[in-house]
């Protein structure tokens, strides 16, 4: 009878830290890691920025909700189309818009920005270029792909053609 208590007790002990452990480890999963983006739905997006999205971009076709905490901060992204053209606007949790980015063709980038683009990267091709609009300042972020090797670089340039950031993808 001695045993049966004790087996009972650790059976039910081992149950609770199992189900902890696991519990603990799905709120891990369902927090976006520091500069990680998570895909969400609508319904788990702040009522304050969809409200703010929907103001500023009405009929505006969605592509995808994401949520992703970068220095410390949460933020919300909604890629969309708006009059033709690609956009992922990123607001904080009170609805306001912390980054615009607003996708151009590479031909309407600055002519500061295509002469450094031909200069330092002449042979790569660019696949993707747009116009940042982040903290009040604008910003043009270029995505390269080198035809020799297939690496991905993503470019950052002030709007007077200064490079900002440069990384590998």
């Amino acid at each position: 009878m001695k045993n049966h208590f004790v087996f009972k007790t650790v059976s039910a002990l081992l149950t609770v830290l199992f189900s902890v452990v696991l519990l603990s480890c799905q709120q891990q999963q369902s927090q976006p890691e520091e500069n990680g983006e998570k895909s969400v739905t609508a319904t788990e997006v702040p009522q304050a920025v969809l409200d703010a999205f929907h103001t500023a971009y009405p009929g505006a076709v969605v592509h995808e909700y994401s949520e992703e905490r970068e220095d410390g901060q949460l933020k919300y992204e909604i890629s969309f189309e708006h009059d033709s053209t690609r956009y992922d606007a990123s607001y904080n949790a009170a609805g306001e818009v912390v980054e615009l980015e607003r996708t151009i063709a590479a031909d309407m980038l600055p002519v500061a920005i295509s002469e450094a683009l031909t200069a330092n990267y002449g042979e790569m091709e660019i696949r993707l270029a747009e116009q940042v609009n982040k903290s009040g300042k604008v910003f043009y972020e270029v995505k390269l792909t080198d035809p020799k090797d297939g690496k991905r670089y993503e470019i950052l340039f002030n709007e007077d053609g200064r490079l900002v950031e440069s990384e590998e993808e």
